[in-house]
């Protein structure tokens, strides 16, 4: 009614004289400002999420027969190879493996891992590598909005997925969310709508998710 029907009305002496009615268009136009607000956010989210799927990739675990036993999603931390994933893709003690967007597999070298915090980084060789800026711990905000790329092997077919939503709670050692996600995503990065890296993704068993902080992640990587 608002919208169609009092704006046609305006159009019509005695109601163009009216000035409730005439306050109608006003209202009108605050929709339209708030739909282009929420267009506008999702572009931010698109482009940011273009900008950083390509620094995300799986660290696999196989046996001698070149079956994957276990895959978790890692983020390139540097261009010359060193990899951030979750600790628990280190715990077998067999060779590992990272799998890039372009289907090529990579030998890892375990560098650090901290079994209590849950992270390890890994190193990958002869690849050219994209990276994306680490964000402020400081600067994370309750409600913020942020979204997760993670990364699995499909088949040999390598494959990105994505989710967000908003933090829920702040910690100095940890960040909840408010979604949950699959156990391909442990090990995933937590961007902000800059395409900051803010948290590395730790996914439970039943898919709640403990974001390990960026100030825990820059004390690590020291």
């Amino acid at each position: 009614m608002d919208r169609f029907l009092l704006p046609y009305l305006l159009r019509f002496s005695p109601f163009d004289k009216i000035g409730w009615l005439k306050n109608q268009e006003n209202i009108t136009q605050i929709i339209n400002k708030t739909d282009e607000v929420i267009i506008k956010e999702n572009e931010a989210l698109e482009n940011a999420i273009q900008k950083v799927w390509i620094t995300v990739g799986v660290v696999m675990q196989k046996d001698k027969n070149g079956k994957i036993l276990n895959q978790f999603s890692s983020f390139v931390l540097t261009d010359d190879g060193l990899i951030l994933t979750s600790y628990d893709a280190v715990g077998s003690g067999l060779e590992l493996y990272f799998f890039t967007r372009e289907n090529k597999e990579l030998l890892l070298k375990i560098q650090k891992k901290d079994k209590k915090l849950g992270l390890a980084i890994l190193r990958a060789l002869n690849y050219n590598f994209s990276t994306t800026p680490l964000g402020d711990f400081d600067k994370i905000k309750l409600g913020e909005a942020v979204f997760l790329v993670g990364a699995r092997n499909e088949d040999g077919t390598f494959q990105n997925f994505v989710n967000s939503g908003i933090i829920k709670s702040i910690k100095e050692d940890e960040l909840t969310l408010n979604f949950s996600e699959q156990k391909f995503a442990s090990g995933s990065p937590l961007f902000n709508i800059k395409g900051e890296l803010i948290g590395i993704n730790l996914v439970g068993s039943t898919g709640e998710i403990k974001v390990i902080p960026i100030n825990k992640i820059k004390e690590f990587i020291k």
